[in-house]
């Protein structure tokens, strides 16, 4: 029994975690993609950082990814 509640009770808390992240995605590329290199990547409380910092790890690529594209950014940091 104790299991199953387990089961029950993290495969909510990943939902809930899921939507969080999309939700902080959809704020992120909202706000991060007219940020300069230096403020995406070398700034620990802003960028990609912030999604990581939460778990968010798919989305934080996502965002980088994004912000590439959207730049035409050559840093090999960022790849």
């Amino acid at each position: 029994m104790k299991t199953g509640l387990l089961s029950i009770g993290f495969l909510f808390i990943s939902n809930v975690v899921f939507a969080d992240c999309k939700v902080a995605l959809e704020e992120r590329l909202k706000e991060d993609l007219d940020l300069t290199y230096q403020q995406f990547d070398q700034t620990y409380d802003a960028g990609f950082r912030l999604l990581e910092k939460s778990g968010c790890h798919a989305e934080a690529a996502i965002l980088i990814k994004r912000f590439i594209t959207h730049n035409n950014s050559k840093e090999s940091s960022l790849t």
